[in-house]
Parts: structure tokens; sequence; C-alpha cells
């Protein structure tokens, strides 16, 4: 008889272990986009004439989480403050060494979307190239030049 209830207590310790375990996962944890350049792929530069390269998420803050309360249908929900777009960003080319200005821009409403229009600096190569902003994090995104 107690071989039996060994089993038995086996089994329903292997049944609740996966109901217990689902009550102690953290919750999911949201992430806000960072800045991005929307550039075609692959990422061309023209040489010569007037580029405009735009991008979007340049914002402070990031209220994609919010807390809602009361009974569904009449619930208040609070994102906490609105994000606020960032201001006096500042696209830059890398190449070989060298880092120019291109164009500053402020970003507006609350994705983040902001356009720069500008010349490429004679002394650009054609070849690989970086672009960054200065004055957000995002990424360097890379570019041909041709």
């Amino acid at each position: 008889m107690r071989p039996r209830f060994v089993v038995l207590l086996v089994l329903l310790t292997i049944g609740l272990v996966p109901a217990t375990s689902a009550t102690t996962v953290p919750p999911a944890q949201a992430s806000c986009a960072g800045p991005v350049l929307d550039l075609g792929r692959p990422a061309r530069l023209p040489r010569t004439g007037e580029v405009t390269v735009t991008g979007r998420f340049f914002v402070d803050g990031c209220n994609d989480v919010g807390v809602c309360h009361g009974v569904l249908g009449c619930q208040s929900c609070d994102y906490g403050p609105p994000v606020k777009p960032l201001t006096d960003l500042t696209i830059q080319l890398h190449q070989r060494g060298r880092t120019w200005d291109l164009a500053t821009a402020d970003a507006t409403g609350g994705s983040g979307r902001v356009s720069w229009t500008f010349r490429l600096p004679p002394a650009a190569r054609r070849g690989a190239a970086t672009l960054t902003v200065d004055g957000a994090y995002a990424d360097a995104t890379p570019v041909r030049i041709g």
C-alpha cells in the first residue's frame, strides 16, 4: 500500500509544479522603441544634391506601460507624463576618421518624428560611412555614399 501512496504523491507533486511556477514568473516588462533613422535598405546617400533623412522615436520619456484602476468599462488609466520630443538633434556623418555636422532639427509629436535636409560635404568620399544623431541615444547607422 505504501508504494501506491508514493506514486500518488509524486503524481500530485508533478501536477502542482506547473501551477505554482506559473505564479512566480515576473510580469512582462515593456520597452519603448529607441530612436531610429528611416533609411532604405541598402542605405545609400547620393554624392551630390540635397539629401533628406527622417527618423522617429526621438523622444524623452516612455509611457507604453500604464496602470488602470476600476471596473472594466469604468476604468481610468494613468500612463505617466507624456513623452517630450527632443530638440537640437544634429545628424552627423562619420567617414575615415572624420565627422561632419550635417543639419540640426527638432523632433515633433508623440512619435518623435524628425527630418533633416542637407548636402554632403565635398570632402566626403564614395563608399562606407555612418550616420549618428548628436543629442539623442541612437545607434550608428551604416550608409554607402555613391
